[in-house]
């Protein structure tokens, strides 16, 4: 798509939301927003010691 036409499609998208009635509008706008305020931790499970030992399936632990 050419920038002319994503512009038209945002200009159609948004013609469309507005005649939308305003709870479903609300419902659009609250349900983009993050549930959280903050970002958690991010989490780098390369370096741990126990992601290196291979867990053992459920049929070899009897053996």
């Amino acid at each position: 798509m050419t920038d002319k036409e994503i512009r038209q499609q945002i200009e159609r998208a948004t013609a469309e939301v507005q005649t939308w009635p305003s709870w479903k509008r609300n419902i659009l706008v609250h349900s983009s927003q993050p549930t959280n305020s903050t970002a958690r931790t991010p989490v780098d499970n390369r370096q741990s010691s126990s992601s290196q030992s291979e867990p053992q399936s459920p049929a070899s632990e009897g053996q």
